[in-house]
């Protein structure tokens, strides 16, 4: 009998028991599947209050808003030329009903020098730093003087304050004031009874000093409000302006 008619059969046989063996797998992942399903379906809460929103999520960002007045803000064009600072305030002032006050300490009479256009906020930013006086807008006055004043407000408790950053260990100091911690990888910090509004005063402290000066002289003053957490500069604007940016770095460390 020739080889290839018994071997047909053979070939035949074994198809149909793979055959029948996948759908016997077939027929139990369905069952499984079925028994998933149902399983699911009784478990699960219903969704009928679930509701899906279309906004993005929330920024918790503050929105900085300009609080300057509105004629800080017009853009206004001034030419002038070795002209005295009375007269380019009040070119610059003009149509605003802002009175100029001068401190006993101002020249009026500074030559200024300046062609730009731009707000009135920038023009003076510029006319403060071309004669080095501090203009301040106070309501409907615009006040000139050698020396500027601006208190801050820091967004923490008043008084002492005492914490820790960390969980509880074994102390490796004495206590006291800064007192750091390890207890493995961990790091832990306390604090107790520290003044913050002190400490950023101090800090302020720094750039008022005087480098021409060997006993620490201050160009200005900085007082601390008691019972606030707040604190008062009067310096010169280019030291106002580096006040300015200690403060607000030590305001965002707080936040």
């Amino acid at each position: 009998m020739n080889p290839i008619l018994m071997t047909i059969p053979l070939l035949l046989m074994l198809s149909g028991c793979i055959s029948q063996d996948y759908l016997d797998r077939k027929e139990n992942a369905e069952s499984v599947q079925a028994s998933m399903d149902q399983a699911r379906s009784e478990a699960s809460t219903p969704l009928g209050n679930v509701r899906y929103l279309s906004k993005p999520p929330a920024n918790p960002t503050p929105i900085e808003r300009n609080t300057a007045p509105e004629w800080l803000q017009e853009r206004v064009r001034l030419k002038a030329e070795s002209l005295p600072l009375s007269l380019v305030l009040s070119m610059l002032l003009d149509g605003t009903e802002i009175e100029v006050a001068f401190d006993p300490d101002v020249n009026p009479n500074t030559p200024v020098t300046l062609n730009a256009e731009a707000s009135r906020q920038s023009l003076l930013n510029r006319i403060g730093s071309a004669t080095r006086y501090g203009l301040t807008p106070q309501d409907k006055t615009l006040k000139v003087g050698y020396y500027q004043s601006e208190t801050f407000t820091l967004t923490l408790p008043p008084g002492a304050m005492s914490g820790q950053q960390g969980s509880e260990s074994e102390s490796s100091g004495s206590g006291e004031e800064d007192d750091t911690q390890a207890a493995g990888q961990y790091l832990i910090t306390t604090y107790d009874s520290v003044e913050v509004v002190k400490e950023v005063a101090g800090a302020v402290e720094a750039v008022l000093t005087d480098e021409n000066e060997s006993d620490d002289t201050l160009v200005g003053s900085v007082k601390v409000v008691p019972g606030l957490t707040a604190l008062t500069v009067r310096t010169t604007p280019s030291r106002m302006a580096q006040a300015r940016r200690v403060i607000a770095s030590y305001q965002a460390e707080l936040e």
